[in-house]
């Protein structure tokens, strides 16, 4: 049965006791619960989860970056990507003949490349960065370029919308709400190290998750023999 933002609301109001709380209206939960999922989102995006994989082409135009030239697109066409380091997994590129992967860089990397010959990006070993609400993608023989990212959870509105964090992990949006609670009402010292603690459940939970499937597999392999 799916978790919706009543049944997150009501667990946690009972959870960290609410009720008759001034502090904790419905709108101010709403909030913190969508912020919560998000942040149980990045964590699973972290981890490898695949729920959340979209794909976009890219609409690419010339420009210079260093005064070496570029092909760059504006990142506003993917409005709903997620906002983490890891929002993009990868860039196909192709000049219409040879195709190639390109791979996040920081700008100093691209800088170091682009102004040695010996390490200049080609169609099969591009590379890209981002940078001013662009992806910048080199070489700028690239043509075609089709973006693979991770799209933001949809926000819960109504009190009938289910989120859309697997059922082993909505526990997990619960405590990250309780943990801004507790560090409202002045009950955690370091609420970072709370958070951290909270990043290595999820890990933990992840890795059971991942070894329940692994043995399905195994059972479903050994049922066929």
């Amino acid at each position: 049965m799916p978790t919706t933002l009543l049944n997150l609301r009501e667990q946690i109001r009972l959870d960290y006791k609410l009720e008759g709380d001034p502090n904790f209206p419905i709108t101010r939960l709403t909030l913190m619960i969508n912020q919560a999922q998000r942040y149980v989102q990045i964590q699973l995006n972290g981890l490898g989860f695949k729920k959340w994989e979209k794909i976009a082409t890219l609409t690419l135009g010339p420009n210079t970056f260093v005064n070496k030239s570029l092909m760059n697109a504006a990142l506003s066409l993917t409005p709903d990507m997620i906002e983490s380091p890891k929002s993009i997994r990868f860039v196909e590129v192709g000049d219409g003949t040879t195709y190639g992967l390109a791979y996040e860089v920081s700008e100093a990397f691209a800088y170091e490349h682009l102004n040695n010959s010996l390490l200049a990006p080609t169609i099969k070993d591009p590379f890209f960065f981002r940078m001013d609400n662009f992806i910048w993608l080199a070489p700028s023989t690239i043509l075609t370029g089709a973006l693979h990212y991770y799209a933001v959870i949809t926000d819960l509105a109504a009190d009938t919308d289910a989120t859309q964090i697997p059922t082993e992990f909505v526990q997990y949006i619960t405590k990250r709400v309780g943990i801004e609670i507790d560090a409202i009402r002045g009950l955690i010292a370091n609420k970072d190290n709370a958070i951290a603690g909270l990043s290595d459940q999820i890990t933990g939970a992840w890795q059971k998750f991942m070894d329940t499937q692994q043995q399905k597999d195994v059972d479903k392999k050994a049922n066929l023999q």
